[in-house]
C-alpha cells in the first residue's frame, strides 16, 4: 500500500515539471523569434520569426485551454426566490443502453 501511496505522490509532481519545462521552452521560442524579428533584417527570417511567435503562442494557448475545467462553464443553481413556479429540471438523456452502446453503435447493428 506504501507503493502506491508514493507512486500518486511522485505523479503530479513529474507533471508541473513537465508543464513548467514546456512553458520555458515556449517562452524561449517566443524570444528568439522576437530578436530574429528585430535584429536580422531579411526578409525570409522575418517570415521565420513570426512562425516561431505563432508557434510559441499558440502552444501557450492550448496549454491554457487544456487546463480549463467544463465545470467552470455550467450554469450556476439559481435559487434566489422561493416561491418559483417554473419547474427548470432538465431531461435526463441516456447516451448508453443496458449494452453500453453508444447511439452510433445502436443504428450501426441495426442495419
Amino acid at each position: 500500500m506504501s507503493d502506491l501511496n508514493g507512486e500518486l505522490i511522485e505523479i503530479p509532481d513529474q507533471h508541473r515539471t513537465s508543464l513548467l519545462l514546456i512553458k520555458v521552452c515556449l517562452f524561449t521560442v517566443f524570444l528568439f523569434g522576437v530578436l530574429m524579428r528585430i535584429f536580422i533584417p531579411i526578409e525570409t527570417f522575418r517570415h521565420l520569426a513570426n512562425v516561431l511567435m505563432m508557434i510559441a503562442v499558440l502552444g501557450r494557448l492550448f496549454m491554457y485551454v487544456r487546463a480549463l475545467n467544463p465545470s467552470l462553464f455550467l450554469p450556476k443553481q439559481n435559487n434566489s426566490s422561493p416561491l418559483s413556479l417554473i419547474d427548470k429540471k432538465e431531461a435526463i438523456v441516456s447516451s448508453y443502453d443496458q449494452g453500453t452502446r453508444t447511439p452510433l453503435e445502436r443504428i450501426i447493428l441495426d442495419k
